[in-house]
């Protein structure tokens, strides 16, 4: 064997050991998945059944007053009911959905992503995702409204009540009344993915009270840290924005808005390993993302990285709908959205973009026969 031959196998050994750090460091390897067979020591954390009730977030505020075509100081109208608060079980999560605002996310526990403490991850978290997925619009005074009051829930649902969804979707119906006039909003979720469907209905009031017939559905907080590495994860924080295909990333600085009106693919805010989405299934007419910091204090949040919002627009004029993609960064199930969102996933530099997407085909081809990511890189590396 000569000397080029074996220089050219060195050099092949050196890339395949080094390819593992790579896809480490651009963060395509999710954690890895809770295995079937629990190691010892390892303790899983219950999810609800549909006897059981899954345990309330602390401190669930409840907001009563009365509804009047007045709102308060900051927009947000008044309802005379009291908050309930459903868990969904899927599954792949169990999701705590509140009546406030007609459906807005409390809880997103992954059942297959354990934290290093043995809890799973909770991709919403009160401290800096309270108020996800409300309806937000300007009146004709040009005052800020948000609909945060407490909805109605369709059926017979008592709260903490948990709702367990196995072959088929199912959805919740959320309505409310505004000046006599009845809005509605529905969640449809998805038990074999992490897609959640939204339909709303602000046709009743939309030329009463939505300045030019325009709302917003907002998401608040980003994603929740999940890594112990803080300076690693802040790294890999992002927010984009995708108009006609073509995707503007948020420069991370905080008070700073990126913004467009014009049909919006998607907007999404991601961390090293999971990723939230807004993609309309309806025609828009706005997409926006915004940073903002947060204080150490923050529970589940990195001071290391802001904290992002998003927010994409509709029309009142007639019924909208959108998917809410909410999970972690797996290449094929985002590409199989089909709207460019796996294009938000960084490759890594130009020139080598090539070999990460064949080092992720590589490694999902091993990942099929061995079930474990460990594994598959230990193997990839030899």
């Amino acid at each position: 064997m000569d000397k080029n031959t074996v220089l050219a196998f060195l050099v092949i050994a050196l890339i395949l050991m080094g390819m593992p750090y790579y896809y480490e460091m651009i963060g395509l390897a999710p954690p890895p998945p809770q295995k079937e067979d629990q190691e010892a020591g390892f303790e899983p954390v219950k999810v609800p059944s549909r006897s059981s009730s899954f345990p309330a977030p602390a401190n669930t505020p409840v907001q009563r007053g009365g509804f009047a075509k007045r709102f308060d100081e900051d927009g947000v109208v008044k309802s005379l009911s009291e908050e309930k608060i459903v868990y969904v079980e899927t599954p792949l999560y169990v999701a705590g959905v509140s009546s406030r605002g007609g459906g807005s996310l409390v809880s997103f526990i992954l059942k297959n992503y354990p934290l290093n403490d043995s809890s799973l991850v909770d991709l919403v978290v009160k401290e800096i995702n309270q108020g996800n997925l409300l309806i937000k619009f300007k009146d004709f005074s040009g005052e800020s409204v948000t609909l945060d009051n407490v909805w109605e829930l369709s059926g017979r649902h008592v709260h903490k009540d948990t709702i367990s969804i196995s072959s088929e979707a199912r959805s919740l119906d959320f309505f409310s009344t505004i000046n006599g006039q009845i809005i509605n909003k529905t969640f449809t979720f998805n038990p074999k993915g992490y897609t959640i469907g939204l339909e709303m209905d602000l046709q009743s009031i939309g030329s009463m009270m939505v300045s030019q017939e325009r709302f917003t559905l907002i998401w608040r907080g980003g994603i929740p840290s999940t890594e112990p590495n803080k300076s690693d994860e802040a790294s890999f924080y992002a927010a984009n924005l995708s108009q006609g295909r073509e995707i503007t990333k948020h420069n991370g600085k905080d008070g700073n808005v990126v913004s467009s009106t014009g049909r919006t693919d998607w907007a999404a805010v991601r961390s090293k390993y999971f990723t939230a989405a807004i993609i309309p299934t309806s025609r828009s007419n706005y997409g926006e993302v915004s940073a903002r910091t947060g204080s150490p204090s923050m529970s589940n949040g990195n001071e290391k990285a802001p904290f992002y919002d998003m927010a994409v627009g509709f029309s009142s004029a007639g019924p909208a709908s959108a998917i809410v993609f909410l999970g972690p960064l797996q290449f094929n199930d985002i590409k199989s959205l089909d709207v460019g969102l796996e294009n938000s996933m960084s490759f890594g530099i130009a020139p080598i973009r090539g070999i990460g997407r064949g080092v992720l085909f590589l490694l999902k081809v091993f990942h099929g026969v061995i079930p474990n990511y460990g594994v598959v890189l230990i193997i990839f590396s030899v």
